[in-house]
């Protein structure tokens, strides 16, 4: 059985997008629901720097950056970061195999490919 790569690499980025979505969407329940993240305005991070950032991470996994009152950005450490990155991966790869076990895939050539995306 042939599996075109083109096909299963637009799959990938689509999972991919799926996870990384679910994680995020996770990740904004666990704040909402009690699991609060701290903040840091935009104003405390120009006066006081990494410092600021270091303290608030040292006991939450994520800090929010406010922008004149608005939450604009999620800093995290690197372990933090490569966690859900592993997440979004794992998550990509059970899928796949999931679609690929119950031939939700299509077998083409390269120019069927492109044809059948460009319509």
């Amino acid at each position: 059985m042939k599996i075109e790569i083109w096909h299963l690499n637009i799959l990938f980025d689509e999972i991919l997008k799926y996870a990384y979505y679910s994680i995020l969407n996770s990740t904004i329940n666990s704040s909402i629901n009690g699991v609060a993240m701290d903040i840091i305005t935009a104003n405390q991070l120009k006066t006081k720097g990494v410092t600021v950032i270091e303290s608030k991470l040292a006991d939450k996994k994520e800090v929010i950056i406010t922008v004149r009152g608005k939450e604009k950005y999620v800093i995290m450490d690197m372990q933090q970061y490569n966690y859900l990155r592993e997440c979004e991966l794992d998550a990509a790869l059970h899928e796949t195999r999931a679609d690929y076990r119950i031939g939700r895939y299509v077998t083409e050539s390269v120019e069927d490919h492109i044809k059948r995306i460009t319509k």
